[in-house]
């Protein structure tokens, strides 16, 4: 079975989800240490998405403020998600070049985080900081503010960095 449809209130927190699509919930404020093995798709959260573990798809999803210390182990596209997008991780080395983090829209404050997997086409606001990115990085709109990253993250697997748009503020990456 799967767990859609639902309306939930506030602190949807440490359950493991298994069995089936999780999709089209409307949940509240604080998502977190939750363990999600099938797809999450197509669900409205508040603010607060943070220690969670997804191991399927993730996308169509629309989160508030504060995506945080999350682990995934997926493909992340078509996501809207508010600010504060800070320490994730993306896939591991095993992954890279499997999953695709695509077509997101990301608020101010994409920081901290450590990317395995293709980012491609996404549009992040404002401060891109202090991220790692092992992999392609191409066709994404960045508006102010891309410092002290590191693109390329493992052993020059052919890593392209292409036809992004970066408007104001490139400086110190690596």
């Amino acid at each position: 079975g799967s767990f859609y449809r639902n309306n939930i209130g506030n602190n949807f927190e440490d359950n493991v989800w298994n069995n089936g699509d999780f999709q089209n919930n409307e949940i509240g404020n604080q998502f977190n240490n939750n363990g999600v093995y099938s797809d999450f798709y197509k669900n409205d959260i508040g603010n607060g998405y943070n220690n969670n573990e997804v191991y399927s798809n993730f996308y169509g999803n629309l989160i508030g403020n504060g995506y945080a210390d999350n682990n995934l182990y997926c493909s992340f596209y078509d996501n809207k998600i508010g600010e504060y997008y800070i320490s994730n991780t993306i896939g591991t080395n095993l992954t890279i070049g499997v999953y695709n983090f695509r077509a997101n829209r990301v608020g101010n404050n994409f920081e901290d985080n450590i990317i395995k997997v293709n980012f491609q086409y996404n549009n992040i606001l404002n401060d891109f900081y202090n991220n790692t990115i092992y992999f392609d990085f191409s066709q994404n709109s960045i508006l102010n503010g891309f410092n002290t990253n590191t693109i390329g993250g493992v052993d020059n697997l052919g890593l392209l960095f292409e036809n992004n748009q970066i408007m104001n503020n490139f400086k110190g990456n690596d």
